[in-house]
């Protein structure tokens, strides 16, 4: 099956090398490789793991920004590179599940597709891992047709299920799947489920995950979940050995070179960076690297014209706010402003109250507004 194979690495590098940005008055495809930046990934304790939950659940939602002593402390801190996610313990065990907890914004979603495209290049677990399938939780939730999990994993690469069952039996041990956002993933342990027990049976899909996760199915593959669940709520529901891990978002060298990367003319990045060096709260904040990407967005619009913008910008409300205004420039203006942000504001309030921080077209579509017909929205 190495032919197979090979065609599947080369369909996985066409999907992950490039990335969409925001780059107005259009969008660009910019290397993932030459954007990504390594974050801080340190390993916790179970235990560890429940006081980061307890943080996060504040009921003020701040991307989980901390002190500016954090971010010089990451650089101290013993990194774990994804490279070395599956290395064995000091007792020379190696873990079945990887569990990477992380607040919204911290770069999970980017670092998966980063594992998609090292392996499909060769430079990641190519030893370890003959097969990497990367499955998205808020597009699994949508299936409701039977599936098994051959089909499944089909659905959402270039392999059949065909293929897929063939090289489960030869080495289901050298199998990685990797499963963005289970942190929705719920269940009610008094409902009848199916269970399927093997990769060919068919169930609802949700059932066929839940089966995946907590190793009824293919007990010998690995697996590496981002979830901003409970700890206790993710241990019941994977496999074991487990490993916990908790994404940090950038050191203050992880800051400097995605500044690097994203300005490349090396006299804007002097400018850039050396000036939000000098506002230690702005600093801070570019550790979380979504704040990060909107603090790089929002000065190269502005900073070669003057340096308002730099002045402003101290607060992580003060990053949205420009980081909107500057999109709403390029607004169509088929739509009064003030009506569109009044009903995402609104969009914007239930989400709190249920913990929901991402939003599908139908949900912005039920208040009136649509994403086809505003450039706004669109991006």
């Amino acid at each position: 099956w190495s032919d197979e194979i090979l065609k599947y690495k080369a369909s996985v590098i066409d999907k992950c090398k490039f990335v969409t940005e925001c780059n107005l008055p259009s969008v660009e495809h910019v290397e993932l490789a030459g954007r990504y930046t390594e974050p801080v990934i340190v390993q916790k304790s179970k235990e560890q793991a429940k006081k980061c939950f307890r943080r996060w659940m504040r009921p003020v939602h701040t991307f989980g920004l901390t002190p500016s002593s954090q971010l010089s402390s990451n650089d101290k801190n013993q990194s774990i590179r994804i490279d070395q996610l599956f290395s064995p313990d000091s007792d020379g065990n190696k873990p079945k599940c990887v569990i990477l907890n992380g607040d919204s914004g911290r770069g999970k979603s980017f670092m998966l597709q980063k594992i998609m495209l090292d392996w499909a290049s060769g430079e990641f677990c190519s030893e370890n891992f003959d097969v990497i399938f990367l499955l998205k939780f808020d597009e699994v939730k949508y299936l409701f047709e039977e599936m098994s999990l051959n089909e499944l994993l089909s659905w959402s690469c270039s392999l059949t299920s065909d293929q897929i069952s063939e090289i489960l039996e030869l080495t289901p041990e050298k199998f990685l799947i990797l499963i963005d956002g289970i942190n929705e993933f719920s269940f009610d342990p008094h409902v009848q489920i199916s269970s399927p027990t093997n990769p060919s049976q068919e169930a609802r899909p949700m059932d066929t995950l839940r089966s995946l996760l907590n190793g009824q199915i293919l007990p010998e593959s690995f697996l590496l979940v981002t979830t901003r669940s409970d700890a206790d709520t993710v241990t019941n529901l994977l496999k074991g050995p487990q490993r916990f891990t908790e994404i940090m978002g950038f050191s203050e060298r992880g800051v400097q070179e995605y500044f690097q990367k994203f300005f490349q003319d090396e006299k804007l990045f002097r400018n850039a960076y050396e000036s939000v060096k000098t506002n230690e709260s702005l600093l801070t904040a570019c550790s979380v690297p979504l704040l990060c990407w909107m603090v790089c967005f929002c000065l190269k619009k502005h900073f070669t014209y003057d340096d308002h913008v730099m002045r402003e910008l101290k607060t992580t409300t003060s990053i949205y706010v420009h980081f909107v205004s500057t999109l709403l420039e390029h607004h169509d203006q088929s739509q009064s402003v003030l009506t569109m942000l009044r009903s995402l504001g609104q969009l914007a309030e239930e989400g709190m109250k249920k913990q929901q921080v991402f939003f599908d077209e139908t949900s912005v579509a039920k208040t009136g507004l649509d994403p086809a017909t505003s450039m706004f929205l669109y991006e």
